[in-house]
């Protein structure tokens, strides 16, 4: 978002007189102190007319189907701080009275608040259809997959994101599911990576406004004699960085399994090109390991890759396997 024209946009738009657009549906006495100042011109469709790309008679941003306002159309939510900012600096209105030091005063609290949608705001609910209030038991006869269903609403009806994951008896969490919506349906929930024991499945969702974390009734157990499939994430390279090609680097890396070890390998990939950094390194489950690597062996031109494979050191064929989301060449890391 490029400031400067939006900041310009707010500042004249309080100038308008007050218009008859129906209020945002956020905190009352905010929303008031908007209509009388700001709606005339900053209602959605005179945002696109006029340009301004900023309509503050919509908590929500949204696309500009005309494209006009590219990327989007900023609601009161991504422009609140702009709002704030003029207000407290004497900007806005440019043209006409002043906010009084009251209004002032409510805008600010309503910063200080975290710019909260409403008020009195509820908080969104979730109803898990499963598992059901008994418990499953997962991971047996080679299916290694769950479908936890469930009901997500909001009280005020505010949109709903939430993301759903689970902690073991042993503390260990992990997700099964990010970014969900509002409403019902069903997560395929991969339970592979599972160890033996009982989980807790857990809902994190957000209206917005106020955030809740709900745990099913049920639990999902995974019965002694399951191995499950470890899991392994790159940390480090993993983009950003920059090195010089003579430099020793620090390969870092996260697996997790059910048994005390598991076996790495490390490699650099560019297309079909593979160079080798390490191999069979055994790490404990669960804690972070790494190697050091030469630049200087890199051959410059092309852009690479991390990669680390883990195997179940018990059962070698159950491995798992992430890339960096960075590249780099022969000279440094991008």
């Amino acid at each position: 978002m490029r400031s400067i024209p939006i900041i310009a946009i707010v500042v004249t738009a309080a100038a308008c007189a007050p218009g008859g657009s129906d209020k945002p549906g956020f905190d009352p006495e905010v929303a008031q102190i908007l209509a009388a100042n700001c709606l005339r011109c900053h209602t959605a469709a005179q945002a696109t007319a006029l340009k301004s790309c900023v309509a503050l008679d919509t908590w929500e941003s949204a696309t500009d189907p005309s494209g006009t306002c590219a990327p989007v159309l900023l609601g009161v939510h991504d422009s609140a701080d702009i709002i704030v900012m003029d207000v407290m600096s004497g900007n806005m209105p440019k043209d006409g009275p002043s906010l009084t030091d009251r209004q002032k005063q409510i805008i600010l609290a309503w910063k200080d608040a975290g710019y909260p949608k409403r008020s009195n705001n509820h908080p969104p609910e979730i109803t898990f259809t499963t598992p059901p209030a008994s418990g499953a038991t997962i991971n047996t006869g080679g299916i290694t997959t769950y479908d936890i269903q469930y009901s997500v609403t909001d009280p005020d009806g505010d949109p709903v994101t939430w993301d759903l994951t689970w902690k073991g008896a042993n503390g260990k969490t992990g997700t099964f599911a990010t970014g969900l919506s509002g409403g019902t349906g069903t997560v395929h929930a991969d339970t592979s990576t599972l160890g033996n024991g009982t989980y807790q499945v857990i809902a994190d969702l957000s209206d917005g406004s106020d955030m809740a974390s709900v745990t099913a009734p049920g639990t999902l157990t995974v019965p002694t004699g399951y191995n499950a499939a470890p899991t392994v994430a790159v940390t480090a390279p993993n983009g950003g960085e920059s090195y010089y090609a003579t430099q020793m680097i620090t390969v870092s890396w996260l697996g997790n399994d059910d048994g005390p070890t598991i076996s790495c390998d490390v490699v650099a990939i560019a297309g079909a090109t593979t160079i080798t950094v390490a191999t069979g390194v055994i790490e404990t489950s669960g804690q972070p390991a790494s190697v050091t690597w030469n630049l200087a062996a890199v051959p410059t031109g092309s852009s690479y890759q991390i990669k680390v494979t883990v195997h179940d050191t018990a059962t070698p064929s159950l491995s798992a396997s992430d890339t960096s989301n960075g590249t780099f060449n022969g000279q440094r890391l991008e």
